[in-house]
């Protein structure tokens, strides 16, 4: 029977090879990443999580380096992290960058992160960010985004509507 340890203690052999860069046969690069900087990984791993063969120009036995130009270099190291690890929660960096960890799931078809990150989204939806996530939220159309963020703006447009600075009726309003 396998444990939960026995799964972390499996997966957790991916983020080994990766951290001491072990047999690394492609490299990732952002659209802002500095000369010479890239992130490693592996071709096998990539296949796995995501179709990288669909997604790239060309596949070969030698090092090759992929730019994934419609993002940050702090967002391809949060979607490397997110795909070395066991996939149960977004880290630091991947709440931090869950928007466009967002866009890129739904590009590369990872479900799981997709999945992740549209929790992360809409548990964060405020009055700073709602139309953005609303507008994310059209993208693949995501009913439970587009909910949250449409919750929100209903408020604001309530709330402005009345033009009042009733406590109450505010208090009454962000239940």
């Amino acid at each position: 029977m396998t444990s939960k340890s026995n799964v972390g203690t499996f997966l957790g052999g991916f983020a080994k090879i990766l951290e001491k860069q072990w047999q690394c046969d492609v490299r990732l690069r952002a659209m802002d990443s500095d000369e010479g900087a890239y992130i490693s990984a592996h071709k096998l791993v990539l296949v796995y999580i995501y179709d990288y063969r669909k997604n790239t120009v060309k596949t070969s036995a030698k090092l090759e380096t992929v730019t994934l130009s419609e993002m940050k270099h702090e967002e391809v190291e949060a979607l490397v992290e997110f795909i070395y690890s066991d996939g149960s929660t977004l880290s630091a960096k991947g709440r931090q960058n869950a928007r466009s960890l967002f866009i890129a799931a739904h590009k590369y078809e990872i479900m799981h992160l997709r999945d992740l990150c549209r929790i992360k989204l809409a548990f964060s939806v405020d009055l700073t960010n709602a139309l953005d996530v609303y507008k994310l939220s059209l993208i693949p159309y995501e009913r439970y985004l587009n909910i949250a963020a449409s919750e929100i703006l209903r408020r604001l447009l309530l709330l402005k509507s009345l033009s009042c600075s009733s406590t109450r009726i505010q208090i009454l309003l962000w239940r």
